[in-house]
């Protein structure tokens, strides 16, 4: 199987990057290229995708990712079908960095919120044009399920109420 593992560019604290420091911070994808090797040697072919690498090419856009309204606009693309020319265009652009038809899965090693709406916007995109399993994991996407469970958790400890077997 030939799988390609993207990480998306990584913005860890667009509010503070804007204010103070107007850098990015590069961390190496350990985790994907762990998985990577694992794959390997369980023969497959596996190839990463570092967006990270590109974070400047995408600054504006993913300081632009940062806001309320644009979590709203984005809602409203990729769950409620809404069109929007600019995120269309934007998803395009993240698709053609990380798409061909070579690979028969892709996986995004997702590592901050910003990532998480590339690699969304991409993966609309990609599933536009081809069946292909899309899969995501990364430690944002741990950091949200374990969030949601969190949630789901003490929303259930709290609502149901769990009877008592008769005798």
């Amino acid at each position: 199987m030939k799988i390609k593992i993207v990480v998306p560019p990584l913005l860890p604290a667009p509010s503070i990057i804007r204010k103070a420091y107007q850098h990015f911070a590069l961390t190496l994808p350990y985790g994907a290229g762990c998985l990577a090797a694992f794959l390997k040697d369980h023969g497959h072919e596996a190839r990463i995708e570092d967006l990270s690498l590109r974070t400047g090419e995408f600054k504006d856009l993913l300081l632009s990712l940062d806001s309320a309204a644009m979590h709203e606009k984005m809602a409203d693309y990729l769950i409620r079908g809404k069109s929007d020319a600019r995120l269309d265009s934007l998803a395009a652009k993240f698709a053609g960095y990380v798409w061909d038809d070579k690979y028969d899965l892709l996986g995004f090693s997702v590592l901050s919120r910003a990532g998480l709406a590339c690699a969304l916007l991409a993966a609309k995109k990609v599933k536009e044009k081809t069946s292909v399993p899309v899969v995501f994991g990364g430690t944002w996407i741990t950091y949200a399920a374990l969030r949601l469970s969190e949630k789901t958790l003490d929303f259930f400890s709290k609502k149901i109420i769990f009877a008592k077997k008769s005798k």
